[in-house]
């Protein structure tokens, strides 16, 4: 039996699930940055810039750790 490192785990990635705003990309790149910092985190194939962090299963343990990465990234 394989397991999964998790490195590995960290790259698996889910399709986008029903939500209640269409999707909408990133019009910059601060909004790249960001929308691929929660896909990381979400795991989800696509993330929009109006996603509703919840809606796609973020938690506030998980908030923490994303706005900790997001302020690295930005040096703030």
């Amino acid at each position: 039996m394989e397991f999964e490192t998790k490195e590995e785990s960290i790259n698996i990635r889910h399709s986008r699930p029903e939500l209640s705003e269409n999707y909408e990309q990133p019009r910059n790149e601060t909004e790249r940055a960001i929308v691929k910092i929660w896909q990381q985190f979400l795991g989800i194939d696509r993330v929009g810039i109006n996603d509703n962090f919840f809606e796609l299963g973020g938690h506030s343990l998980l908030a923490t750790q994303m706005v900790t990465q997001i302020r690295q990234k930005f040096q703030i």
